[in-house]
C-alpha cells in the first residue's frame, strides 16, 4: 500500500480513495501471491480447490535465456555468442 501512495503521491482525499482501490483490486484480482501457490486471491475464494499446474521452470529459463541473447546480439553486434 505504501508503494501506491509513494509512486501515486495523490494530493487530495478522492485521489488517495483512487488509489487505495487500485491498490486492492491489484492485490486481490491480479498479483499472484507466493503463499497461495501463484495462485490470484480471488481465484482462491471463488474456487478453494483450484491449483496451477506446477510451470516447466527448466524450459523457461532457457527460452528466457535465448531470448536476452537475441535482444542483446541484435543491439550490441558482437560477441561469438552472437554468431548462429
Amino acid at each position: 500500500m505504501k508503494g501506491y501512495l509513494r509512486n501515486h503521491a495523490p494530493q487530495s482525499l478522492t485521489a488517495t480513495e483512487q488509489v487505495v482501490a487500485s491498490a486492492v483490486h491489484d492485490y486481490t484480482e491480479v498479483r499472484p501471491h507466493g503463499s497461495l501457490k501463484g495462485v490470484i486471491p480471488l481465484e482462491r475464494y471463488l474456487n478453494p480447490g483450484f491449483t496451477p499446474a506446477p510451470p516447466d521452470l527448466k524450459a523457461t529459463r532457457a527460452q528466457r535465456i535465448e531470448e536476452n541473447r537475441q535482444t542483446n546480439c541484435r543491439l550490441e553486434r558482437k560477441g561469438p555468442e552472437c554468431r548462429s
